[in-house]
């Protein structure tokens, strides 16, 4: 009677190679989709918290002012001017849509200088004695050469930039059509030159700090260009050529609070998935700056 000999099988068939791939790819795609969704969520957590330390930031610049670098005892920082939607660089150059894309929005920040004796100001409300005092921006410093001629213009103290994180957009509410677009205006966060309270001043229109600084710098000696440098923020204050731009008293009494709606998709994207930062009228400090909740009623970016 012969033996049977039994023969041990080694390896997988297809079938079993199949299911094990099929599960692999699974468990993979899983792990990729939820570890990308954990990646977008912290991204637009940064963008919306990197947002908001900026505008609070500014407030804490205003209220502890350093010098201005220029060693000019007469000169005193009275407070930041925010500008939202400039279409030229710090370097005087135009900013292309391409590199809106690109780069990503761009918010500029410029010290705010006038003079350091208040003594013989009066009184008034924050755009009042800073009209008085000849508020400026930084660019207002002339570059004078041996014979006193003006061959262009420089800073007399800070100007920088802020690009949100991630390439996340700041956009306004929805208007009544159910459209957004990106937030612009300029905001001039100061302290009154006598009593030293912060006021936030805004304005809808777009202080193109930089485009004039590029045309003056273009011909440093021309009077009218000279001029729009010289005064471009006192030109918005009441007595200025352009008077009452900056809306203080409406804001600080009466106008809504300021709402900027952070896109976390960033340029030319459309989402419902906007959180709101929200900077409560009459703001004096950075605690005026808040997040609101995505699920909140109060969310109006949704």
């Amino acid at each position: 009677m012969g033996i049977m000999k039994m023969h041990k099988r080694f390896g997988f068939t297809l079938i079993e190679v199949t299911l094990f791939l099929a599960v692999t790819a699974v468990l993979f795609v899983g792990i990729t989709v939820g570890t990308q969704g954990s990646i977008w969520q912290q991204r637009y957590y940064d963008s919306v918290q990197s947002f908001a330390e900026f505008l609070r930031t500014v407030y804490s610049q205003v209220s502890n002012p350093q010098s201005v670098g220029k060693g000019n005892s007469d000169t005193a920082i009275y407070g930041k001017l925010v500008v939202f939607g400039e279409n030229y660089n710090l370097a005087g150059e135009e900013i292309e849509e391409s590199a809106k894309r690109d780069y990503g929005q761009q918010i500029f920040v410029y010290d705010v200088v006038g003079r350091a004796d208040v003594t013989n100001l009066g009184s008034g409300s924050t755009a009042d004695l800073l009209g008085v005092n000849g508020a400026r921006v930084t660019a207002a410093v002339p570059i004078m050469d041996e014979s006193n001629k003006i061959i262009g213009w420089t800073l007399a103290g800070d100007a920088t930039n802020y690009v949100p994180r991630w390439g996340a957009e700041i956009e306004t509410v929805k208007d009544d059509a159910g459209e957004t677009r990106s937030f612009t205006g300029s905001i001039l966060i100061a302290r009154n030159p006598r009593s030293g309270t912060i006021n936030t001043l805004y304005s809808t229109e777009i202080i193109e700090v930089n485009k004039i600084v590029a045309e003056a710098n273009s011909d440093p000696n021309n009077n009218e260009r000279r001029n729009r440098v010289e005064k471009m923020i006192y030109n918005w204050l009441p007595g200025g050529e352009e008077a009452n731009k900056f809306k203080d008293k409406e804001f600080e009494s009466e106008q809504d609070d300021l709402i900027f709606c952070l896109n976390p998709y960033g340029y030319g994207t459309r989402t419902d998935n906007r959180r709101e930062i929200r900077l409560d009228k009459g703001a004096r400090n950075s605690s005026a700056v808040q997040i609101i909740d995505a699920d909140s009623e109060d969310n109006e970016c949704r």
